[in-house]
């Protein structure tokens, strides 16, 4: 399972700011793909030693779905985020969540969504 180094929340524990201390130093060493350096390092460490788990994927989208569908429909009552990865360059991000009818600021930067 591929972890989404796009999205993620970490409480500041000693165990996590190490982790996100060695991502950056990796990263500086190999300019590597983040989400891979992340994956590695959680492998290398202990196990226990990082509490972790998935978001569930109804409800947090990885942005394969926008490609090819990955994961099947999107309810828009049920999903919280939309992560507009797989692409590259903010124009065609915003493209394909308006397409997609999941873009919601006005011409003014305003959200218009409704709850």
């Amino acid at each position: 399972r591929l972890l989404c180094g796009g999205f993620i929340f970490l409480n500041p524990t000693n165990a996590t700011v190490a982790l996100w201390g060695a991502l950056v130093e990796r990263h500086r060493q190999h300019m590597g793909n983040e989400q891979i350096l992340l994956g590695e390092l959680l492998r290398e460490r202990p196990p226990g030693s990082v509490d972790m788990g998935w978001l569930p994927s109804d409800k947090f989208r990885n942005g394969r779905w926008f490609v090819d569908g990955f994961g099947g429909p999107v309810d828009p009552q049920r999903v919280v985020m939309l992560h507009a990865n797989w692409m590259v360059g903010t124009a065609r991000k915003i493209e394909a969540l308006k397409a997609k009818k999941f873009w919601f600021l006005d011409a003014a930067g305003r959200c218009n969504a409704t709850a």
